[in-house]
Order: C-alpha cells, then structure tokens, then sequence
C-alpha cells in the first residue's frame, strides 16, 4: 500500500510539473496574450526564429571615393560588428496568425472601438484565421541591418530574385530528410526588406512533417553583402514543440 501511495504521488508530480510546463499559448486564449506574449510568439517560439549574420570588422581610412559628409559610406567603414538579421516566422501555422490578430487589437485599442468597427475588425480577422493550409507551407522572412548600405544591398538582391532562380537554393527539409523545393516566392511588402517562401506540404506523396518526427528546417542562401561571399542558412524548428492540443502546427 506505501509503495502504490508512493507511486501515486510520483504521477501526481509529474502531471503537476507538466501543467506548469505548459507555454502560454495553450493556457490562454490568444485574445488574452500581453504585447510581450505576441512579441514572443513572432520573435521566439516554436514557430519564429531570428537569424544573425555579422563579423567583426577593422576599420579601415575612409575611402577616398567617400563624399565627405557621406554618412552612409563612414558608418559602413567604422561598424566593428556589422550584422544582418533574419526574422522567420511559419505563417501557416495557427499560432503566428493568432499572434498577428492580437498585435493588431492592441495596436487599434480594441477594447476602446466603436461597435462598427469591433465588427468590421472580427470579420477580418475571423477570415484571416479560418484560413487553412492543407497543401502548403508559408514562411514569412524579413530582415534588418545595422549598416544603412548593407540593408540596400540586401534590399537589392531580393528585389531581383524569382522562384525559377531560387528554386535549387532555398528548401525546407523534413525530419526523414526530404526536401520539399520552393514553390513560389514573392516579396512581402513595398520596402523589399520581406519576402515569403511557399513550399508543398508532400514529398513524392508522403507528409513532409508528422508529429513524431523531429524537426522541420528551413535553408537558403544569405547573399554576397560587401564581397563577404554567399553563405548557406539552416534554421532548425522543432517538431515537437510545434504540437498544439495534439495537432501539429506549422
């Protein structure tokens, strides 16, 4: 009887310790998330990375070619930790969506609004998050820099790419090692600093993630800033933090 009463209080902590395990998200109803919870699940989750390219870098005498009062052309010269970074975000997956409506509340002050316009806002985001993905998988990416002319020139290649240039360079590999080729890419937004990456859902007709796997990861090429030559991107999510009531989102 001790021994049954031992066990007993055994799972009674497990269970406890995995309640308390549980992110926010599966706690709370996401119109409940907080600035810094949305900020959370668009920046740092299961769903969203942040990538960081960057060197350290010696100043050099300003180039002769330089404009003086060019300041553009002295902050690309003196930067010693010039970076660019990559922000990834699954947008199929219901969780980000989620965390895009809720940003939106708290950006317009929901809770204030007239009626009308609460209507007009549920409609739209109740079509947005009804939308389902059955055959695709959407990655949003955007990215930022230090250095105003690295942000150019990164600006500058996106602009000029297409899925038919991209499409032996960017994948997005399943836990078993399948590569699911890009299937169409198209940037985001007026600025060119955002793009987004399509791919299928089915390798040769098997799912290319199922909830007993291990990972998702996403690669392409980030581009030949300043002579510093191309460089290979892998971004690993986790499949098992992906799970959400027991469904696989992503």
């Amino acid at each position: 009887m001790k021994r049954a009463l031992i066990s007993l209080a055994g799972i009674v902590c497990l269970v406890s310790l995995a309640a308390s395990a549980a992110e926010f998200w599966e706690k709370k109803k996401f119109t409940q998330w907080n600035e810094g919870e949305v900020n959370k699940v668009l920046s740092d989750s299961p769903w969203a990375r942040e990538h960081i390219e960057s060197e350290v870098h010696i100043d050099a005498p300003l180039s002769p070619l330089a404009h003086e009062g060019d300041e553009d052309s002295r902050t690309r010269e003196r930067e010693q930790l010039p970076r660019m970074t990559y922000s990834i975000q699954i947008r199929s997956a219901l969780p980000i969506r989620q965390a895009l409506v809720r940003r939106a509340q708290l950006q317009q002050g929901y809770d204030g609004l007239p009626a009308e316009r609460k209507q007009s806002f549920d409609q739209q985001a109740e079509q947005f998050l009804a939308e389902e993905f059955p055959d695709q998988v959407v990655i949003y990416v955007s990215f930022d820099s230090n250095v105003n002319l690295d942000l150019r020139d990164a600006a500058r290649h996106w602009q000029t790419q297409s899925t038919e240039k991209l499409r032996n360079t960017v994948y997005l590999i399943g836990a078993k090692g399948m590569k699911a080729q890009l299937q169409d890419f198209a940037l985001a937004d007026g600025s060119g600093q955002a793009f987004q990456f399509t791919f299928p859902r089915t390798v040769e007709g098997r799912p290319l993630a199922e909830g007993t796997d291990k990972e998702l990861q996403l690669e392409f090429i980030h581009p030949n800033i300043r002579g510093r030559g191309e460089k290979r991107v892998l971004l690993k999510f986790k499949i098992n933090k992906m799970m959400v009531d027991g469904q696989l989102e992503y």
